[in-house]
């Protein structure tokens, strides 16, 4: 009786060849994978850079007492009394649109303003999104107080 491996020996190429192409194919996934939530991360640190900016922006003019806010189609002062929360912060400020930094859309909103007989409290949401992409935004609220 003769033995016949043949058949055997094509089995196993076929099954080490397609196990061969499956770890090239995870590898390559795992690789274009980690391309992508490396470029998402250096958009979002990006967008965090620029709200941090407009933050710091902001938190001068309320240090000076000169942060204004939208009312309707007005500007004022966000410490008047007229004023209802949330509202837009002006992003106009000193002849600069701090609105569209770059590649970035900044909106700002002042959340509350609280004044008591020695201090000043202000709560702020600065959020960045850039402008090519929909998912990726950074978001930066603060409390200061000013006495």
């Amino acid at each position: 009786m003769k033995d016949n491996n043949k058949g055997i020996a094509l089995l196993t190429t076929l099954l080490l060849s397609v196990l061969a192409i499956t770890i090239v194919a995870a590898f390559f996934f795992v690789l274009t994978r980690g391309t992508t939530i490396s470029k998402q991360k250096k958009i979002y640190t990006s967008a965090l850079e620029a709200a941090k900016g407009v933050s710091f922006v902001i938190l001068n003019k309320i240090k000076e007492g000169t942060l204004e806010c939208k009312n309707g189609t007005t500007v004022v002062l966000c410490t008047d009394t007229g004023l209802m929360y949330p509202a837009d912060i002006n992003l106009n400020i000193d002849g600069k649109d701090f609105s569209n930094l770059g590649d970035y859309t900044i909106t700002a909103k002042l959340l509350s303003y609280k004044a008591t007989a020695t201090s000043e409290i202000f709560s702020v949401k600065v959020i960045s999104i850039p402008t090519n992409m929909d998912k990726t935004k950074a978001e930066i609220t603060f409390v200061v107080e000013i006495q």
